[in-house]
């Protein structure tokens, strides 16, 4: 989940969503604290959130166009994506590595 700031009104139906203890307590009967995930929460019927609520979400395609990132979460897809690029650069030089021993191989075989 990233954290990010609603751009318009939004609503969600189902899922989980990562809030304030104010903006919780504001929907009483709507969400409900997942245990263990202190500021996360199953949506239990709709919520609706004005422009400008800072939250916690994996959204859909639809609601992502009504939000931006926060610093917090654009240093989150940031990690993300260094972690990402890392792990293929790591893939990349362990197969490098791989065709590198068989080539040796061949050419000690020849011998």
């Amino acid at each position: 989940m990233k954290e990010y700031i609603t751009t318009a009104i939004i609503e969600l139906f189902t899922g989980l969503v990562g809030l304030n203890k104010k903006q919780a307590d504001r929907r009483p009967g709507q969400v409900k604290e997942i245990k263990g995930k202190k500021g996360v929460y199953e949506v239990i019927t709709p919520i609706q959130l004005k422009a400008g609520e800072v939250i916690t979400l994996d959204p859909d395609k639809v609601t992502l166009a009504k939000l931006d990132l926060t610093e917090k979460g654009l240093a989150q897809e940031t990690a993300e994506k260094e972690a990402l690029i890392e792990a293929e650069v790591q893939r990349r030089l362990a197969e490098e590595k791989v065709k590198a021993e068989a080539e040796a191989k061949k050419k000690a075989a020849k011998k």
